[in-house]
């Protein structure tokens, strides 16, 4: 979770990416789904825009993906649940 933290860039601005990082990372870093979630944040509170449909449909796609898993992972471990608890 630490690492999955600092590769989300939060404290720090997509900027310092683009400039010190190559374009594989750039590229790895776009498969973090928190990464368009916190640029969607960003362009509404700091830039007063909309996100775009672009960044609304991979945030509708991510969590379509994150409510399936989590819906198989349930089923197939649902009925441990209440002794792991």
């Amino acid at each position: 979770m630490q690492v999955w933290f600092f590769l989300t860039p939060v404290v720090y601005g997509p900027e310092l990416l683009q400039a010190n990082v190559p374009a594989w990372g750039q590229n790895l870093m776009q498969l973090n789904p928190m990464v368009h979630f916190v640029a969607a944040f960003r362009d509404a509170l700091y830039h007063a825009s909309f996100p775009g449909f672009g960044k609304i449909a991979v945030l509708a796609g991510c969590s379509v993906i994150s409510f399936i898993v989590g819906w198989t992972v349930f089923a197939r471990l649902g009925r441990r649940l209440p002794e792991e608890v």
